[in-house]
């Protein structure tokens, strides 16, 4: 599942990217980006070929909503964020929770396109595949390890990192 621990820190990892894309140029190299590319496909890579194809993105992408939507009503309201807190805290402690969850929060609620402080799996589907479209950049319905290194520079050039 996409939030299962080892998930979970891998979302982390991929959040404080996410923020650090606000503050560091486009051309700058992060260090570490390539271990956090190799997580990610390491999660999401079901049939182990070293690529996500957009099958493996959206079952991963499905298996993370129903993890968060824990009451089951087809939304994932900030207070089910909020709740990701206790588990993250018991990889990562509960610092390193607090502020994770602050940056999922960031991220996730860019999909609330009718800014009713929830997403709906319709506004999280379409969130996620335009992440994945964003990622693809040669357009092959693949992420390579070397297209998801470069996370933090395509959102910055798309101006997500606000």
């Amino acid at each position: 599942m996409i939030f299962g621990l080892i998930e979970m820190k891998a979302l982390f990892l991929l959040s404080c990217f996410f923020l650090l894309v606000g503050v560091l140029p486009a051309a700058a190299q992060l260090p570490g980006m390539e271990s956090l590319a190799g997580l990610i496909i390491s999660q999401f890579d079901r049939d182990h070929d070293g690529n996500v194809d957009i099958n493996e993105w959206q079952n991963g992408a499905n298996d993370g909503f129903v993890e968060m939507d824990k009451d089951q009503d087809g939304f994932i309201s900030e207070s089910e964020v909020d709740a990701l807190s206790d588990d993250i805290s018991e990889e990562i402690g509960r610092l390193g929770a607090a502020a994770a969850v602050v940056l999922i929060k960031k991220i996730l609620f860019t999909f609330d396109t009718d800014h009713d402080h929830r997403i709906s799996k319709a506004e999280y589907e379409a969130g996620c595949t335009a992440l994945f479209k964003l990622l693809d950049t040669n357009h092959d319905k693949l992420l390579t390890k070397a297209e998801l290194a470069e996370l933090p520079i395509r959102l910055f050039q798309r101006g997500d990192g606000k």
